[in-house]
């Protein structure tokens, strides 16, 4: 896995820049009495932090999937989409799809926003800030005195069908970029009890299919250097055992954590109200049958916490929300584990 490394000091100047775009956002979609409200990593660094993980490069919002086209309405009687780039975002393998077009058209053509967004409840739509911020990226850490935060890698075969430039493998060692601020607007969902139980089983099905195929060794091991490993094995037997016996612990945790998860499920489902109505989801972008189910009550109605000197909407129960999402929220990661996500780069600056 390829890294690079952006300073500190760099990395809060685009938290800032982004929590601006965040605030005109939730002002704008208040006005419109338009639920959005932070979750995921942001929502964590509320509760825990009183404000962003230091390490975090990303905004998580949320809202109803049934207010998308009162969104886009706000978005263009509100002309944001004069003031930021506004995509529908499929994924990181997939081409985005700009909508300023559509959104700074003299009349709002609802007919097709219901086409151009007939999939967002699949995905999500990213708000882009039309000024870079100014960061300087390095290929190393090393003599950097752990100033510096992480940052995870795209290759360049992912990102070519990108309108947006994803951070590549041609980023330059301590050169300066312009990273976009961006906020993430996710969509939740009303659940039935038959459409939860669906979801939950086909992912349950895909996760015992890889892991079986992976037992049977029809994938290969992924290993952060594959070349050294092979060389080390050769060299230290040990190694190789010591790396099989980690393979076999990881195996029958996932196990247990198949197994845990069937259960869940299955008592979920037998709680869901006849109506499906109590219950709200959000699907992950990239596990189209995984859903993370919410009590409606946890969420509505929204309440207003401090978060960097501002005031940010965050669902009436953070804690239970976080704990089915993540379990320990409050336990921060190893160093190691503390990457953040690719900026997205608009070019490179003198």
């Amino acid at each position: 896995m390829k890294y690079t490394y952006v300073h500190k000091d760099d990395l809060r100047r685009w938290q800032l820049a982004t929590l601006a775009v965040q605030q005109d956002l939730q002002n704008t979609l208040d006005k419109y009495d338009i639920n959005m409200w932070c979750g995921g990593g942001t929502l964590i660094g509320a509760i825990r932090d009183g404000g962003f993980i230091y390490w975090d490069n990303d905004l998580d919002t949320f809202f109803m999937f049934e207010d998308y086209k009162k969104i886009m309405f706000a978005l263009w009687e509100s002309r944001l989409a004069h003031k930021y780039d506004i995509y529908y975002h499929r994924g990181f393998w997939e081409p985005h799809v700009q909508l300023n077009q559509l959104l700074k058209a003299d009349t709002f053509d609802s007919e097709r926003v219901d086409m151009e967004l007939v999939e967002v409840s699949k995905h999500m739509i990213k708000i882009f800030s039309n000024e870079p911020v100014r960061v300087k990226l390095f290929n190393s850490d090393k003599g950097r005195n752990g100033e510096y935060v992480k940052i995870n890698h795209y290759s360049k075969h992912h990102l070519t069908r990108h309108r947006v430039c994803y951070q590549s493998d041609d980023i330059e060692d301590g050169k300066t970029y312009g990273a976009l601020p961006d906020v993430c607007m996710l969509p939740m969902m009303n659940m039935t009890r038959f459409e939860y139980f669906r979801s939950s089983l086909l992912f349950i099905l895909i996760r015992l299919i890889v892991l079986i195929r992976k037992i049977m060794g029809r994938y290969e091991r992924q290993l952060d250097n594959k070349n050294s490993y092979a060389i080390n094995i050769e060299a230290n037997k040990k190694a190789k055992t010591e790396f099989e016996n980690v393979q076999i612990a990881s195996t029958k945790n996932k196990i247990m954590l198949i197994i845990k998860n069937l259960v869940g499920s299955l008592k979920l489902c037998a709680s869901f109200k006849n109506n499906g109505k109590e219950y709200i989801a959000y699907k992950p972008m990239f596990f189209r049958f995984e859903v993370l189910p919410y009590l409606k009550k946890d969420i509505f109605p929204l309440q207003k916490i401090e978060f960097e000197g501002v005031l940010i909407n965050v669902p009436q129960n953070p804690e239970k929300l976080l704990e089915t999402q993540f379990e320990n929220f409050r336990e921060v990661p190893n160093e190691a584990s503390r990457i953040a996500l690719p900026f997205f780069l608009k070019s490179r600056m003198n």
